[in-house]
């Protein structure tokens, strides 16, 4: 009877327990599948206790929640309960997480917290390039966000990295952009920790003046605010800041005022750190014993709180300390503890992990090898009993089966001696022509890379010619004396060009893009500036459509000869302008590809011919000549099709020409080397790891800002 009550008992135990399990279960999924949560407060009961390693039973709830802005939320929770207990992979691990579920989102806010979160917590592991990256990216989203208050919190991190990195020009910047934004819009814990770093920051440049500012100002605010954590940290501050001026007097107040506040709130990371300034301050009075005595506290208070940092830094003071008491021994102690405790913490760590995964391979393997000898034996046992049962029988066929055995064997060796030895002759005979076979192929793989190597020598040098026959740099700063390029063929020699001369008091520039690219696209430019140099320079033909007119004629004439078995169709899209800078007049015309000018913050289109300059038609229709009366500040752009084609983003689409058009008109007012790198970048980023698609040439000129785009190549011009 009563085994059968302790059954039931436990039974109800058990039951007990598991339905309470499924039910925090139940609430948890459904805390979080809510559109309007509550305060997260009321969860902390279901992670109290919970270690990274059962991370598997926070995933098992994570594929419950719906929708995916939820499960961001709840993994965001996770990590900032680990951050709140000082478990920072912990919470590394879950806004990992979080990060990469809040990039399929697509919420920028979303994003931005994330990364924001991420950032502070590799920050605090100084993990400090990856954080400022993650940080950096958060602060642009939130700036296009207008998100002030994020933004504040972001900068101030980035200013405090910046600061322990020895950046301090950078720290001022940033921190300054924190404080104002803080101050601006009363963002009072954000603006504390600010003014903490900052007056940090002035402190190690040794500008106390500033420093002490920073830290009263910032002290006033905690105080309003009763963050108490935040008062302990400036007590602290100013106190240090006071024993660097040697006035210790002063500083013992504020670290008595600091150790007050840490006891009342329990804060014993926080008292260790007074403690310690305590020690510092009796050491620079020269009263070494109650240095010691005081330093001894707070490297106890650091054991017990297993805080390596604030172990170290009670080292280095009680190291001088001791030195002071010409206690050799226990400063050596110190010393070695200073230097050594960071890593000493870290290896035996790694110590204990590597301890506990070879245990666990040990045991498992042992239990292994235990169950195959306890197999092996059981069936050592059969088949000797199978043995004995059988052994009369054996004896009685023994020679008579041994005889025919015999026979057989020797039938079956010798058969198999023939046939190994024909398989062995084929087997030699197929190697040799294998041999062979391999040895032609190599020479003719030689052979192969020598004629590459041959094409691409060729093509390299077809690449400098074609260079040679472009407009140079310095004939361009000569009649454009303010202008910049960007060119950025899509294989070795380029299907675009552009051409620019100085004649009869006008300036003629040309943007084209012909038929192909690589070796045809770049026979075809070849063509295009010899014509064009013919038609302009030794025919004085000026007007621009009358110039696209001719090139026509030359490059149908020069493709289609009279004898040929096939029509050409290859040509090219260009954009001719003929600047007459005395009468403030721009000519143009234009085939395929039109026009852009940027007038008082605006960008207007001027269309092109939608015909190249090739054959195209039977009945060739003459070009447009178009004009326009040029203002000062005009910027005239022109341009290949190879920005606006280009594939890229996050879903790999063309870039288009309604956000080349917002790129050009946001960053027309720049200095020409910013915005050619602006553009630079803004392409690269856009095509990420895909492939190029085409040649890209891009030009501009200022006062009239003049800008022609032959997809990677910017042309700036100023008179």
């Amino acid at each position: 009877m009563k085994l059968h009550l302790k059954f039931y008992f436990f039974l109800f135990l058990f039951l007990t327990t598991a339905l309470q399990s499924v039910s925090q279960t139940d609430s948890l999924v459904y805390y979080f599948n809510q559109t309007n949560p509550v305060d997260n407060k009321g969860l902390e009961h279901f992670i109290e206790g919970i270690q990274l390693k059962d991370s598997s039973k926070f995933l098992k709830y994570g594929i419950k929640i719906h929708p995916i802005e939820n499960r961001v939320r709840y993994y965001h929770f996770l990590g900032r309960h680990f951050y709140d207990i000082d478990d920072f992979p912990g919470a590394g691990y879950w806004y990992s997480r979080s990060l990469t579920l809040a990039h399929r989102t697509l919420n920028k806010k979303i994003i931005a917290d994330e990364l924001s979160s991420l950032g502070d917590i590799l920050r605090l592991q100084e993990s400090n390039t990856i954080a400022l990256s993650y940080l950096f990216h958060a602060m642009y989203l939130y700036k296009e966000l207008n998100a002030k208050e994020e933004l504040c919190h972001t900068l101030s991190i980035i200013g405090d990295i910046n600061r322990c990195v020895e950046q301090y020009a950078d720290a001022i910047k940033y921190l300054n952009q924190a404080l104002d934004i803080a101050g601006k819009n009363n963002y009072s814990k954000d603006e504390a920790f600010s003014l903490s770093s900052l007056g940090s920051t002035f402190q190690f440049q040794g500008e106390f003046q500033k420093a002490f500012q920073c830290y009263q100002k910032g002290e006033v605010i905690a105080q309003t605010t009763k963050d108490t954590m935040r008062m302990i940290d400036f007590k602290y501050a100013i106190a240090d800041l006071l024993i660097e001026q040697k006035k210790t007097d002063e500083a013992i107040g504020y670290l008595k005022e600091g150790i007050e506040l840490s006891e009342k709130t329990n804060n014993q990371y926080y008292l260790s750190f007074c403690y310690i300034g305590y020690s510092k301050a009796y050491l620079k009075q020269d009263k070494f014993r109650k240095s010691i005595e005081k330093g001894l506290i707070a490297f106890d208070i650091g054991k017990r709180l297993d805080a390596s940092g604030l172990c170290s830094d009670a080292s280095e003071v009680l190291y001088k300390a001791y030195i002071g008491t010409n206690d050799y021994k226990n400063a050596f102690f110190y010393l070695k503890y200073t230097t050594d405790a960071y890593d000493n913490t870290n290896n035996s760590v790694k110590i204990k992990q590597q301890a506990q995964i070879e245990s666990n391979f040990l045991t498992d393997y042992k239990e292994k090898q235990d169950s195959l000898i306890r197999t092996s034996q059981q069936k050592q046992k059969d088949f000797a009993h199978s043995a004995e049962i059988k052994q009369q029988k054996l004896v009685i066929y023994f020679i008579a089966s041994g005889l025919i055995l015999a026979l057989t064997l020797t039938f079956f060796i010798f058969k198999g001696y023939k046939q190994k030895q024909k398989a062995n002759e084929i087997i030699t005979k197929q190697k040799d022509e294998v041999e062979s076979q391999k040895k032609i192929v190599e020479e003719k793989n030689l052979i192969v890379l020598e004629k590459n190597k041959e094409i691409l020598d060729s093509i390299h040098y077809a690449k400098h010619i074609q260079r040679a026959m472009l407009t140079s740099d310095s004939y361009l700063k000569k009649i454009l004396p303010e202008h910049f390029v960007l060119y950025k063929p899509k294989d070795i020699v380029s299907g675009d060009f552009y051409w620019s001369v100085k004649h009869q008091n006008k300036t003629f520039l040309a943007v084209a893009d012909c038929t192909g690219h690589g070796v045809p696209g770049a026979f075809m430019s070849l063509l295009g500036i010899s014509f064009l140099n013919e038609i302009v320079i030794e025919k004085n033909i000026i007007s621009p459509e009358k110039v696209l007119n001719q090139l026509r004629d030359e490059i149908i004439k020069a493709l289609n000869p009279e004898d040929a078995a096939e029509e050409s169709m290859d040509g090219m899209d260009i954009v001719l302008c003929c600047y007459d800078f005395t009468a403030m007049e721009l000519n143009f015309a234009a085939a395929n590809n039109s026009l852009y000018l940027v007038r008082d913050e605006q960008l207007l289109e001027y269309k092109s011919d939608k015909f190249p300059v090739g054959k195209f038609q039977e009945v060739q229709t003459s070009f447009t000549l178009q004009s326009i009366s040029l203002q000062k500040n005009d910027c005239i752009y022109t341009f290949t099709d190879g920005f606006a084609d280009q594939f890229g983003g996050l879903l790999g689409k063309k870039y288009k020409y309604k956000q080349f058009k917002e790129q050009l008109l946001k960053n027309h007012h720049q200095p020409f080397e910013v915005q050619k790198k602006l553009t630079d970048i803004e392409i690269e980023t856009w095509k990420g790891d895909l492939e190029q698609v085409d040649d890209v040439f891009i030009d501009r000129n200022k006062n009239l800002k003049i800008c022609n785009y032959l997809h990677h190549r910017i042309l700036k011009i100023t008179n």
